[in-house]
């Protein structure tokens, strides 16, 4: 018996005691469709219009870029095509369905025990199954397989962390692997690790990370330039936008910010807690020190009230505002880093060619950290007396900050163009384009 047999049978017979409970919970929930998704039976909408040529399918939120990014070259190219999303987490699910048209649906992927994905695989009935980054399913690939589906895993990445416990587990990986058609790594060290899990090296090709070319092209300057007129921000002072702040992060820019206003650099520090439960400890921690600060919702609620000159500090205290407000800035610190979180998305201020400071600890941005170092663009930061030391020569030398930027753009450009593009073009020749993207 196989392996992935011999995991089917294991897991159908433990589902046979947990699809019950699962149903249980599904009846005397407020959300009973979403149950019912993880049980396999997705969503009505999902129903009603399969089959499906393209099941696509990502973890969270921060795979549904790659996913969009992928999903519009194909489209692109043939409009036509029948595109559902899935999303294992219930944030990722809520991120994909304001990320894409009401045309593509998007569901909660089914938990990956026999019954339930069996079910969801009759439902959708793909022609063609792709899975981002490390989502690797045995059940569903299996299932899929076995009903002639192609299946391919894109923007395809193996971290530091999890490549021992993979490697351990050869013996199995090897042989799910061995269902994919396709696998189209980020880097070259993907590739390599891919290959050691056992992946057929014929199979694996280097394509580089479709969040990116995504990321390039999103920058938009007139949005930014009306969000700044609607929220009075002032742009005649030194902008510095902190995103994704995490831990106490907030601290170590605010004794920045001190030492700055001692230096007579008046600089204007729009901080985004990377969680919105953090909001709170960040104001009461300006509060007590006799801080001026304004909040996203309060700028929202007067706009006709001008930004107060004596103010340092921006808070921003909703989602979805991060990415555009990169766009005002002169300089941007990205959060996660300098405690070790592991980092956010240090290129989304790199497409709107800004200077990117970060702290030691961006493993799960390794890719981009490397390249904005090795371009000049990206400069590792400490604690806040790094973080001092290199806003003040960026923010004051504006020769150097251009420069610092550009290279930053041109860091996120050879990782990410022509990435969605190429991993488009090898899920079309499963389906018959009419023209290829290159032409």
């Amino acid at each position: 018996m196989s392996w992935i047999k011999s995991y089917s049978l294991l897991t159908g017979i433990t589902a046979l005691l947990g699809d019950p409970a699962l149903a249980l919970m599904q009846r005397f929930s407020k959300r009973p469709s979403l149950w019912s998704s993880r049980r396999g039976k997705l969503l009505a909408d999902i129903s009603q219009k399969g089959p499906f040529d393209v099941w696509m399918h990502g973890a969270s939120v921060g795979e549904m870029a790659a996913v969009k990014a992928i999903a519009e070259k194909i489209l692109k190219v043939r409009p036509e095509t029948r595109i559902m999303v899935s999303a294992f987490t219930k944030s990722g699910f809520s991120h994909g369905r304001r990320l894409f048209n009401p045309k593509i649906p998007v569901t909660l992927f089914p938990f990956d025990y026999p019954q339930a994905v069996v079910r969801a695989a009759s439902i959708v009935s793909p022609r063609v199954f792709c899975s981002v980054e490390t989502e690797i399913w045995p059940n569903l690939l299996w299932t899929l397989k076995k009903r002639g589906t192609r299946l391919f895993l894109l923007n395809a990445r193996i971290s530091a962390d999890s490549f021992p416990s993979y490697k351990r587990f050869r013996f199995f990986f090897q042989e799910v692997l061995g269902l994919l058609d396709v696998i189209c790594a980020i880097s070259r060290l993907d590739k390599k690790r891919l290959c050691a899990m056992g992946a057929d090296p014929k199979l694996v090709e280097v394509c580089g990370n479709a969040k990116y070319e995504y990321l390039i092209e999103r920058p938009d300057e007139k949005k930014a330039r009306n969000m700044a007129k609607m929220l009075s921000i002032p742009l005649d002072r030194p902008l510095v936008v902190a995103g994704s702040i995490r831990g106490h992060e907030y601290r170590q820019i605010y004794q920045c910010a001190q030492k700055l206003k001692a230096m007579g650099i008046e600089t204007l520090f729009i901080l985004v807690p990377r969680h919105l439960e953090r909001v709170q400890e960040v104001m009461d921690f300006l509060s007590k020190r006799g801080e001026k600060f304004q909040t996203l919702t309060e700028m929202l609620e007067h706009r006709d009230r001008s930004f107060d000159p004596g103010c340092r500090f921006l808070v921003i205290d909703e989602i979805g505002w991060l990415f555009d407000l990169y766009g005002l800035c002169d300089v941007a610190f990205v959060g996660g880093s300098i405690v070790p979180r592991g980092g956010q998305n240090i290129m989304e201020p790199a497409a709107w060619e800004r200077p990117v400071l970060f702290g030691p600890h961006t493993k799960n941005f390794q890719d981009a950290a490397e390249a904005l170092i090795a371009e000049g663009g990206g400069f590792v930061v400490e604690d806040h007396a790094e973080l001092t030391y290199r806003l003040k020569r960026l923010l004051t030398e504006e020769e150097f900050r251009k420069k610092a930027g550009a290279c930053s753009r041109k860091a996120i450009c050879k990782l990410g163009a022509d990435a969605a593009t190429r991993q488009a073009e090898q899920l079309l020749r499963f389906l018959g384009p009419r023209r290829f993207l290159w032409i």
